[in-house]
């Protein structure tokens, strides 16, 4: 890793992470592991880990990067204050963010969509906020992309699914992805024995945009300024 300049890259939005340079884990014990370790950027990218997560009692941790390659990297654990009275240094950790919504869907299948960044998108690029009650659809349209896609992969004589088999448009370049990528893999798996390529969310957000652009169309062509369950099309 340090061989490219770098300590790291950042768990959520693959950015590096320099050596010496502030980084964030999750205080949360499990996800302190030292065989596959998890670390992020800055605080907002662990958020988005919380809300995939749905931690009910978790923090960022800030640490700092080993400065040299031969440097060990600091210690992954951090003891939590064992009473009310002793706070918790502002500088080291940042408030939970608030869970998501419900991590199933209205159809029982769980929700594939990073609520955060679809927010987050909504409100940049359409100037509208958005209902919770979007997404259990949108996940819906994801399940659907992922049988069609499972087949096409299958006539091809493969059992990994690339992005030329998802019948949607074109990958957008520099966007953070939209989807639970190990939500939507393990829906994969779930269908057979079929693995999912990292190349394949990239056409998936390019999806949810799209589809985040319509509802975001006819709410506003109904006077709203919130998108709701009702403007996403129905998969």
């Amino acid at each position: 890793m340090t061989e490219h300049g770098f300590w790291r890259r950042c768990s959520n939005c693959k950015s590096e992470i320099a050596l010496g340079a502030r980084y964030w884990i999750c205080s949360v014990t499990t996800c302190q592991r030292v065989r596959a370790p998890i670390q992020f950027c800055k605080p907002d990218c662990w958020a988005v880990h919380n809300e995939i997560e749905n931690h009910r009692d978790g923090w960022a941790v800030e640490k700092t990067a080993p400065s040299t390659a031969e440097a060990p990297s600091a210690p992954a654990t951090t003891p939590r204050p064992t009473t009310p009275s002793a706070p918790r240094a502002a500088s080291s950790s940042v408030p939970r963010a608030a869970p998501p919504p419900s991590s199933s869907s209205g159809d029982g299948g769980e929700v594939l969509v990073v609520a955060s960044r679809f927010k987050e998108f909504l409100a940049d690029v359409h100037g509208v906020r958005c209902s919770d009650d979007v997404f259990p659809t949108l996940s819906e349209h994801l399940r659907r992309l992922a049988r069609e896609s499972i087949e096409a992969a299958r006539k091809a004589g493969r059992k990994t699914l690339l992005d030329r088999d998802v019948p949607r448009p074109a990958a957008e370049a520099d966007v953070p992805t939209l989807v639970v990528v190990s939500r939507f893999k393990a829906y994969v798996a779930s269908l057979g024995d079929v693995r999912t390529s990292d190349e394949v969310m990239p056409v998936l957000t390019a999806e949810l945009r799209r589809l985040g652009g319509q509802a975001a169309e006819h709410a506003k062509g109904d006077g709203r300024k919130t998108v709701l369950g009702r403007d996403v099309p129905r998969p």
